[in-house]
């Protein structure tokens, strides 16, 4: 990640990436914005499940909007390797609406999945759990506004939409990874927004009920994952 041309480009959940890279490699490093806008999970060593919508894709820009030549060229790249790309336009919020809206969904599902232990399925085939899912989206969408971004009018209740067309066996890897006992993405997720929330003054309560509900069990896998790493031999 040294020199001009260097482009950087996190696909990860949640918005902190960028950042956490940039600390960590320096301003030189040059980092995008970035997601993959897929459905897909390990079933077994050697094995990915893809499934859902047929939209799958990468998408990234400067998160200050425009596409420079490097964002050019790297979309090209992607393009000749058979992989389908988007650099968001300035005028649909660039990557970082786009990161925002994969956000608010990710972080819903995976809240109210790992809460219920439930599939998607199941939490939309109960009024409740449907509601509380619903909540969580519209919570999303007024963090995500209150950070500035626009155009989110109808997402909540696109994304809830959206929501009837995938596997009803669906669960998000959060929740996955909650079930199994392992440290799980929580804080990225779940907690990330329950801070943006608290940054901007913004009430967000389901998340941070479903946040404060979910950190016990978090925490209890952490120091369960430190102490088999402590044991492994070195």
């Amino acid at each position: 990640a040294d020199g001009e041309p260097t482009a950087v480009v996190p696909l990860l959940n949640g918005m902190g990436a960028p950042e956490v890279l940039e600390a960590a490699l320096g301003a030189r490093a040059r980092v995008l914005g970035g997601l993959c806008k897929v459905f897909a999970w390990i079933e077994r060593p050697g094995v990915i499940a893809h499934k859902g919508p047929s939209d799958t894709a990468v998408l990234f820009g400067e998160r200050s909007g425009g596409e420079p030549p490097r964002v050019r060229a790297l979309a090209e790249l992607f393009a000749s390797a058979g992989v389908v790309c988007k650099v968001p336009a300035r005028e649909e919020g660039g990557i970082t609406s786009a990161m925002w809206r994969k956000f608010i969904g990710i972080a819903a599902f995976s809240a109210v999945g790992a809460a219920t232990r439930a599939t998607l399925g199941e939490v939309l085939a109960e009024a409740r759990t449907r509601q509380l899912y619903a909540a969580l989206l519209a919570e999303g969408v007024a963090v995500a506004t209150a950070h500035g971004v626009g155009g989110l009018d109808e997402y909540a209740a696109a994304q809830a939409s959206r929501a009837e067309s995938l596997p009803k066996a669906s669960t998000a890897s959060l929740a996955r990874d909650v079930l199994a006992g392992r440290p799980s993405e929580l804080e990225a997720q779940v907690g990330a927004m329950v801070r943006y929330a608290e940054g901007k003054g913004v009430a967000a309560p389901a998340f941070a009920a479903l946040y404060a509900a979910l950190l016990p069990q978090e925490r209890a896998a952490a120091r369960t994952a430190a102490a088999v790493g402590a044991r492994a031999p070195r």
